[in-house]
């Protein structure tokens, strides 16, 4: 019967002929230890071997093939390899050109209903000023985050009755659809029957009188000469005397066509008395954009109101 391993080779060499055991001091007895522990200590290597490197299913040894099969089986790596798709150049183009539309309008449609919205100019109450089919724009946060200051032009809804009722001519629906869609992201002024644009002439508390012996406006006992009004021909700063106090909240305006300009001066028989209330106010005007040839930032002159005293609106100086 043929070896079939070491460890029965080893016990073999373990006794003599006679069948004694050898001691352990003789040479063959003490070789044999050591060619066991040899073998024990080969053996684990070749465990730890396997181990680590097993045996491919197809009989194959482990290690570095197993490793580069797996690498070539990984769906990430052959993703990176594999070819991208080109896109479509003109399909890229468009979509970015939709987006672009698209932020642009929803842009200037949070311009238009809280920062800026434009207007235009229907009459000749503001000449030299702003005259007839002039373009403004208008800051929106005056008066609820910025306070009105005597001199600028502000926007206003009619306060009630100084304004004769208008109709608004009909328009085709294509036109009306047009006008719209302009009017929504601030591209058109609104079609607007029921807004005028004066300059503010005395704040909540001031008293306005005119006119003193030179013509000139009068506000909290300080004369006031103003450059920007047309007078046509004339000499005083109007040509209606009148004596108001501004009440709380509300706004006393003129427009720079002191002759041309039904203003809180011929409205004072009216419930507010001629008075804008601060509620009603749209914004202030603040550049005039069109015509090209006339734009300008549009300031209310604060030299002029400069030496003004302020006044509580309550009575109290």
């Amino acid at each position: 019967m043929g070896q079939t391993d070491g460890s029965v080779s080893d016990a073999d060499d373990a006794f003599g002929p006679s069948g004694t055991e050898r001691g352990p001091g003789h040479p063959r007895a003490r070789g044999a230890g050591r060619h066991r522990r040899r073998s024990a200590a080969d053996a684990g290597a070749s465990a730890e071997l396997d181990a680590t490197n097993p045996v491919h299913p197809d009989g194959r040894p482990g290690g570095t093939p197993l490793t580069l099969e797996l690498l070539a089986d990984d769906p990430v790596s052959t993703e990176a390899s594999a070819p991208r798709r080109r896109r479509n150049p003109t399909l890229v183009f468009l979509r970015d050109v939709v987006v672009v539309i698209v932020l642009a309008v929803v842009i200037s449609m949070l311009v238009k209903t809280f920062l800026i919205r434009p207007y235009y100019i229907p009459s000749a109450s503001m000449s030299d000023t702003l005259v007839v089919n002039d373009r403004v724009l208008v800051n929106l946060l005056v008066p609820d985050l910025v306070a009105v200051n005597r001199g600028d032009v502000v926007v206003f809804i009619d306060p009630g009755g100084w304004l004769a009722p208008t109709s608004t001519p009909p328009k085709t629906p294509g036109q009306a659809i047009v006008d719209g869609a302009l009017e929504a992201v601030g591209l058109k002024p609104e079609d607007s029957n029921n807004s005028l644009i004066k300059r503010v002439i005395g704040v909540p508390g001031d008293h306005v009188v005119c006119c003193n012996s030179y013509g000139q406006l009068v506000i909290n006992d300080q004369a006031v000469s103003e450059p920007y009004v047309e007078l046509g021909g004339n000499q005083a700063a109007s040509g209606v005397a009148f004596d108001v106090t501004v009440p709380a909240e509300s706004l006393w305006v003129m427009g720079d066509n002191r002759y041309n300009s039904e203003d809180s001066r011929f409205h004072q028989d009216l419930p507010t008395h001629g008075f804008v209330p601060m509620d009603n106010v749209v914004g202030r005007a603040i550049v005039l954009n069109w015509p090209l040839d006339r734009i300008t930032i549009l300031g209310n002159y604060p030299e002029v109101f400069a030496g003004v005293p302020s006044r509580d609106p309550n009575g109290s100086e």
